[in-house]
């Protein structure tokens, strides 16, 4: 008996030599190990059967990501399985009458399933024409395998709109959200990877649309619909404060390798700005200080003391060694800018014409950016937009921050976030982050 199906399975516990090929012959699954190195085999291929999966012969394959196996039968069976698994279990669906299953298909994440389905031979001869049928099968079905689902480390983020079908089918049936998503906290955010918080964004953004449409059904009033609105700016904070972070301390690090250039000061300023304004923490006061200190900002360093102080007062935390650092860097800034002292005074006494984006050359950085229409200043009130005081509104890269005020822009097809186009003077840090083919917010492809 021959092979009729060959597929390649990626397996998370693999390290990345190791690679699995799947093959259907018969009833049975046989997979194969093959290790491998720069296309060459260091050693001789290894093969494990699985038999008994199905009763009749197998007519589908398909493998996903997170290294399920799914195989489909003559008579409509589903089987999943793994590698390390000799068992499998049955996906329950059930086969229209007359028809026999001829192929299968599963989403990126194994959520849905779709199955091939072919009138038999005896059904062709009562048939006028042989109607091809394809089915489609949720095995993300009930709270608990939406539970299972969002613990999983293994979702595919670039390719979730499985995960978030199943997830607003789930919440539009039982009027709630997963138990998972219920609770927003610090504690909850930090153990949680990026994909739950992506998906906690989507699922709240849903929940707050089926709640406006069936307000009767829900009992919804304007509370819960200001808990869930706050609990998204939540969420949405925090997967930016993560962004934010890796990104300055990536301009740090390209600082640290001449990869920077000094018109990078603006998107490092912008957040340095925005994380002092969010709140920060023991966490972030050092890369907050650094950067201030790189760009020679004296305002910003003053902004990290004065929040610095305030968190004293309040009792939050113990500040102490932060406030000695904060104000030894102040000082530090204070010696450098000595050499520019003519600045320095016209900076204090002008601090008016400052904040409207008439400065002196030096101090340019500290307004960050200008509307590109009425040369006013842009305010960091949010990283997806600026405002400027005319009421100019701009979209932010979402890569690095500043306003996109190209003509031609890269937008994320999921989320419409834009993307910066390099210019022939960017520095290669800048280059190489908006060569980004993926948003940074939700991992959908630029276009």
């Amino acid at each position: 008996m021959q092979v009729l199906y060959l597929d390649w399975l990626h397996s998370w516990q693999a390290c990345d030599d190791l690679h699995y090929l799947v093959a259907c012959k018969g009833s049975s699954v046989i997979v194969f190990s093959v290790v491998a190195k720069n296309d060459i085999l260091t050693q001789k291929p290894s093969y494990k059967i699985i038999q008994g999966i199905h009763k009749m012969p197998i007519t589908g394959l398909a493998c996903t990501q997170n290294g399920t196996i799914h195989t489909c039968s003559l008579d409509g069976s589903v089987q999943t399985t793994s590698v390390d698994s000799a068992i499998a279990s049955a996906v329950s669906c059930a086969v229209k009458k007359g028809f026999t299953c001829s192929g299968i298909g599963v989403s990126a994440n194994g959520v849905f399933i779709a199955l091939f389905l072919s009138p038999s031979n005896h059904t062709q001869q009562y048939l006028e024409s042989h109607q091809i049928h394809i089915r489609f099968v949720n095995i993300v079905w009930g709270s608990n395998s939406v539970e299972r689902l969002l613990n999983s480390n293994e979702v595919q983020l670039d390719r979730k709109w499985d995960v978030c079908k199943a997830i607003q089918h789930n919440m539009y049936y039982s009027k709630k959200l997963p138990e998972p998503l219920q609770l927003v906290s610090t504690g909850a955010m930090e153990g949680s990877s990026f994909a739950v918080l992506a998906i906690m964004q989507y699922a709240l953004t849903v929940m707050r649309v089926i709640s406006q449409q069936q307000e009767d059904d829900l009992a919804g009033n304007q509370v819960q619909q200001l808990k869930w609105a706050a609990q998204l700016e939540w969420i949405r904070d925090y997967i930016y404060k993560r962004l934010v972070s890796a990104r300055l301390n990536s301009w740090l690090e390209g600082r640290k390798a001449g990869t920077v250039s000094p018109l990078d000061s603006v998107p490092a300023l912008i957040m340095c700005d925005w994380l002092v304004t969010k709140g920060i923490d023991s966490a972030v006061t050092d890369m907050v200080t650094q950067g201030y200190e790189a760009c020679n900002d004296i305002e910003g360093l003053k902004k990290v003391l004065s929040h610095t102080v305030k968190s004293q007062e309040n009792g939050k935390e113990s500040s102490s060694g932060l406030l000695l650092q904060t104000g030894k860097a102040t000082e530090n800034q204070s010696v450098i800018f000595q050499s520019n002292a003519k600045a320095v005074k016209s900076q204090v006494n002008d601090k008016d014409r400052t904040l409207a984006g008439v400065t002196d050359e030096s101090f340019t950085l500290l307004t960050r950016e200008q509307c590109p229409l009425c040369q006013t200043a842009i305010a960091v009130e949010s990283l997806e937009y600026g405002i400027c005081l005319s009421g100019h509104r701009w979209p932010r890269c979402c890569v690095s921050f500043v306003i996109c005020a190209e003509l031609t822009l890269r937008r994320c097809q999921d989320c419409n976030r834009c993307v910066s186009t390099p210019s022939p003077g960017s520095s290669p840090w800048l280059r190489s982050l908006l060569k980004m083919t993926k948003c940074p917010f939700c991992l959908g492809f630029f276009h």
